[in-house]
């Protein structure tokens, strides 16, 4: 009986010594990862701006016979509005609103057309840092009158036609911006089942405006 007693107390100690003796390793604290910071886009978002440029074209009047060609170059001025929505990696989608005028003379200063413009144009680009290169084309329509001509009255017209054209654009701070801009338009008459008249035209444009 007092053999089993010590044989007991013996493993007892044993056990106890050898669990004393046993190092636990501690639990590491858990690993937690950085949310990565967005990506910060300078363009996306809506805008507004004015443009002033020049102007260079011409206009086809096939009513007279022959017919009356009037080309000249002249000043240009104008207003935009639209909207960037910038992807990831930097490629832009978008579509800007745009409205001109402008007042092209001949070399013999005998003619003189006056264009007012409207533009509806998709924009594709992408964006470098705090410039935006983008290409554009859409819908245009306009109406004119060549005033001055020989022989005759003034005569005038609407047309409709489209527009394609390129640009950059720089912010020079977080909401202001400047840049440059080329668009061609071709537009036709719109009033006669014949076209009585088509125009050509090429406007290069300083742009300055406010991003929201």
């Amino acid at each position: 009986m007092k053999t089993a007693i010590i044989s007991t107390v013996v493993a007892s100690f044993v056990a106890t010594a050898a669990s004393a003796g046993t190092i636990v390793a501690p639990t590491p604290d858990p690993v937690i990862m950085p949310t990565p910071a967005p990506v910060m886009s300078y363009w996306d978002g809506f805008y507004a701006g004015a443009a002033l440029g020049w102007a260079t074209g011409e206009y086809t009047n096939y009513g007279n016979t022959p017919a009356t060609v009037t080309p000249g170059d002249g000043f240009s001025y104008g207003g935009f509005v639209g909207y960037n929505f910038v992807m990831d990696g930097g490629f832009m989608v978008g579509a800007e609103l745009a409205g001109g005028r402008f007042s092209l003379e001949d070399a013999a200063a005998v003619n003189e057309l006056n264009m007012t413009l409207f533009d509806a144009k998709l924009r594709v680009g992408f964006e470098a840092d705090r410039a935006l290169v983008y290409a554009s084309g859409g819908y245009t329509m306009g109406t004119g009158e060549v005033v001055n001509t020989s022989p005759g009255s003034p005569y005038s017209g609407e047309g409709t036609g489209w527009n394609l054209g390129a640009g950059v654009d720089y912010l020079v701070t977080d909401s202001m911006f400047v840049g440059a801009e080329y668009v061609y338009r071709d537009i036709t008459d719109s009033l006669n089942a014949t076209p009585a008249w088509d125009a050509q035209f090429h406007t290069f444009s300083v742009r300055a405006g406010i991003k929201f």
